[in-house]
């Protein structure tokens, strides 16, 4: 339970009133090697088996995320931070290693309210950006650059992904309630002792790029 709320019990409710869309049941079984090995199952369905107790949060995490975006009627599904306040957001699409949780993180510390930092998803009918307020994702190689913003960091347990990097998840802050509509797109692109720019990109351009981040597209 304390590696699983480290990753999402910041959507703890006191609404006991409605019924669950999604029930999420974890077994567990030790391990000759000594780890303590989790079968995850959604609504009775196996789903994942987390082989290490290390490995649990991210994959609750993976299967709350997928049901609940698979739920919303969504046209686009885009690999971005999203920041914002009074009614309109920032757009920081991005791939993996460009700096984009940090310049979410930074953005959000210095008083922008918190969409995501790795979804937006873009309503169908408005095409609005409804906030995804999962927890700040910070991998190790970005622990002590994130400390900045995130003073509570270095205690928080430690979680090994899928792709068998380490990580830590910071409950958001300033979370947004409220959809809002895409003001400014920005590309974060980190290149290590390079001076700080703000470079244009032709339309065309943006939109490729916006597209080379899109998980998914719903026509």
């Amino acid at each position: 339970k304390r590696m699983v709320d480290a990753v999402i019990g910041h959507f703890a409710s006191r609404d006991q009133t409605r019924a669950p869309t999604l029930t999420i049941d974890v077994t567990a079984e030790k391990l000759e090697n000594g780890h303590l090995s989790s079968g995850i199952y959604c609504n009775g369905n196996p789903e994942r088996r987390a082989p290490r107790l290390s490995a649990l949060g991210p994959l609750i995490k993976a299967a709350l995320w997928a049901s609940a975006i698979n739920a919303f009627d969504f046209i686009l599904d885009l690999h971005a931070g999203v920041v914002g306040e009074s009614g309109r957001c920032v757009l920081l699409p991005a791939a993996a290693g460009s700096g984009k949780s940090s310049l979410t993180a930074a953005l959000t510390h210095a008083g922008l309210g918190y969409y995501s930092d790795e979804v937006a998803l873009i309503e169908r009918s408005s095409f609005r950006v409804f906030p995804v307020p999962l927890a700040v994702c910070v991998k190790s190689t970005g622990w002590e650059l994130m400390s900045r913003f995130f003073s509570e960091l270095p205690a928080l347990p430690i979680h090994r992904r899928n792709d068998g990097k380490l990580v830590r998840y910071v409950p958001p802050r300033a979370v947004q309630n409220e959809p809002a509509r895409v003001s400014h797109i920005f590309f974060p692109l980190y290149c290590k002792d390079a001076p700080t720019q703000l470079i244009p990109v032709p339309r065309a351009d943006a939109l490729a790029r916006l597209m080379d981040q899109c998980l998914a597209l719903r026509l």
